[in-house]
């Protein structure tokens, strides 16, 4: 269960870097809510427009994925298989 989330987090990065956004670094609880069509229409830059479209959410609220596990899996990943980071 941990590595198919940390390999979807690496893919979450790379996508992030190669459209220029920002890293979405704080952990927050799991927000499902559904944005307005006000405050899409207001958002003032597409990366704006993409955090409120966004379902990736990072989820603490699971009894596994504890933040410094996640990065200890994906500096893991990082150095055992620098291909993932590669494919994405």
């Amino acid at each position: 269960m941990l590595i198919p989330e940390c390999v979807a987090k690496i893919g979450y990065q790379e996508m992030l870097a190669a459209l220029k956004f920002s890293p979405n670094l704080p952990w927050q609880k799991y927000n499902d809510t559904i944005p307005t069509e006000t405050e899409l229409q207001n958002a003032s830059t597409p990366e704006a427009y993409y955090e409120l479209k966004s379902l990736w959410r990072q989820r603490i609220d699971d009894q596994f994925l504890f933040p410094h596990n996640v990065a200890t899996v994906i500096e893991f990943l990082d150095a055992r298989f620098p291909s993932i980071r590669v494919i994405f």
